[in-house]
């Protein structure tokens, strides 16, 4: 039910008729390291006769190599592209020249979020984006009648422009 630790350059010896006890302590001794390591063992061979070793010989451990996988990589994510914003009509596609105060119409599309300006033609509106889809502008009494173009700068910088959309009456 015990345990023998030897450590470099120590040795012990069991023998099983003299087995070491609590009354009996396994002694420790030092290995001399003068002494070199005992020769192979010599085999001899007769005519018609098996190999046997004339020396007994004491097998050698075996070092045991353990390996461990090493973690796979992880994979690099593909980045999700990103959506071009696209805009597609207008609503109402005729305005009421507003006498005072302004009007309202919406411009219709996708991935309109993050929108920097809108445009009637040249003319720069105040806007706010209502969702992803859509955008209401505001015209001013400035405006003339008119057939224009409606431009909204993306998020990303881009210019969408269509083209004779919003006639101004």
């Amino acid at each position: 039910g015990g345990f023998i630790e030897l450590f470099a350059g120590e040795k012990t010896l069991i023998d099983s008729k003299n087995l070491p006890s609590l009354n009996k302590p396994l002694k420790k001794s030092k290995v001399d390291s003068t002494i070199s390591p005992s020769p192979l063992p010599t085999l001899k061979t007769t005519p018609n006769s098996t190999i046997r070793p004339t020396t007994s010989a004491t097998p050698t451990p075996t070092p045991v190599v353990i390996k461990t996988a090493s973690p796979s990589p992880s994979p690099t994510p593909t980045p999700t592209p990103v959506p071009k914003p696209a805009i597609t009509s207008v609503t109402p596609t005729k305005l009421q020249k507003p006498g005072s105060g302004n009007t309202e119409f919406a411009i219709n599309g996708q991935y309109l979020t993050g929108a920097k300006a809108v445009f009637l033609d040249q003319l720069e509106l105040q806007f706010f984006v209502v969702d992803s889809f859509t955008i209401f502008a505001t015209v001013g009494p400035n405006i003339g009648p008119g057939i224009y173009d409606v431009s909204v700068t993306g998020a990303n910088g881009d210019k969408l422009t269509l083209y004779r959309v919003l006639e101004v009456q």
